[in-house]
């Protein structure tokens, strides 16, 4: 699953159900804990790639013998990771109370919910829901764009 695919998180409506949440916390996610998890895992590799950039870095500007082209191809590799974990560290969450969350629910088995085709969702919809899930796609997928623009200039390098 695409790691830009918000998650859900609900609003618990009553204190406490405070252990729905591992942290404690007034709320509990129905949807992306496994897109989070990999996330996480993702930015921990970027981080580890971007310190080994920078490590080589400073081990170039020791050696002064290194070709200049070398050093600012690191210098533009590092800008590149950098500019990707940035992205990167970025997720998306739906947050909605317990209420609004159970009027989504037309069936309390969520495989009969939530396996609809997408014109039976989008008809199910409230305009509100419909309007924000529109303006979240298009940033979802202006960040897609982005994450393919710099991986085509790091290959290209």
């Amino acid at each position: 699953a695409c790691i830009d695919v918000p998650g859900i998180l609900i609003e618990n409506a009553k204190k406490s159900l405070q252990s729905n949440n591992p942290c404690r916390l007034d709320y509990r996610m129905v949807d992306g804990s496994h897109r989070l998890c990999l996330r996480k895992y993702i930015l921990n590799l970027i981080e580890g790639e971007l310190l080994d950039l920078k490590q080589q870095l400073v081990e170039c500007e020791r050696n002064t013998a290194d070709e200049q082209e070398f050093r600012k191809n690191l210098q533009f590799r590092i800008m590149n990771k950098q500019q990707l974990l940035d992205q990167t560290t970025k997720g998306y969450f739906f947050v909605l109370n317990q209420t609004t969350f159970e009027k989504l629910l037309t069936n309390m088995d969520p495989q009969a919910t939530w396996a609809k085709s997408q014109a039976i969702l989008m008809r199910e919809l409230t305009v509100e829901f419909k309007l924000k899930w529109e303006q979240w796609m298009k940033r979802a997928m202006d960040h897609i764009e982005a994450l393919k623009t710099a991986e085509s200039r790091a290959v290209n390098m």
